[in-house]
């Protein structure tokens, strides 16, 4: 009889060490594939902004291009006009859309001067212009556009 309730308790106490291990197991099961649904989600993040900068990066030189030709008509003809106001304006507002490239300051910075330039534009309501001092409010608002297209930290 001893032997018997030794073996079911040397049985027994098998069974509860193979359960504890077996409990172990799906922990860590479960927090390996938490980890790894992370990490995969994390990947997707990363190919995505990674799409992003490229696609900002190839929009970048085009708009730094367009800007500087917008600054040097406005300079050298002294006159501001409604269309050239909305070029600038639709250039800001494709800007505004790279938020997860761009850091959030300069995008706070970028719709500053979005609101500026359209105060400008509303004043000129359709009509050209001969304003000094909007003209180097433009020029300024411009200027500061390029410097943060031109910032480093957007390189690839």
């Amino acid at each position: 009889m001893i032997e018997i309730l030794k073996s079911s308790l040397i049985g027994n106490m098998i069974g509860i060490v193979s359960l504890i291990v077996g409990i172990i197991s799906l922990i860590i099961t479960i927090k390996t594939m938490r980890s790894a649904k992370r990490i995969e989600r994390d990947i997707k993040e990363a190919e995505a902004k990674a799409v992003d900068k490229d696609r900002f990066n190839k929009y970048k030189e085009g708009c730094i291009k367009r800007l500087e030709l917008k600054r040097k008509v406005a300079a050298e003809e002294g006159v501001i006009t409604y269309p050239l106001c909305n070029d600038v304006l639709a250039s800001l507002n494709d800007l505004r859309g790279y938020g997860r490239i761009i850091s959030e300051k300069d995008i706070d910075f970028i719709n500053e001067k979005r609101r500026e330039l359209m105060e400008i534009s509303k004043e000129l309501n359709g009509q050209k212009k001969d304003n000094w001092e909007d003209s180097q409010k433009f020029d300024v608002i411009v200027s500061d556009i390029l410097n943060i297209l031109r910032k480093g930290e957007y390189a690839l």
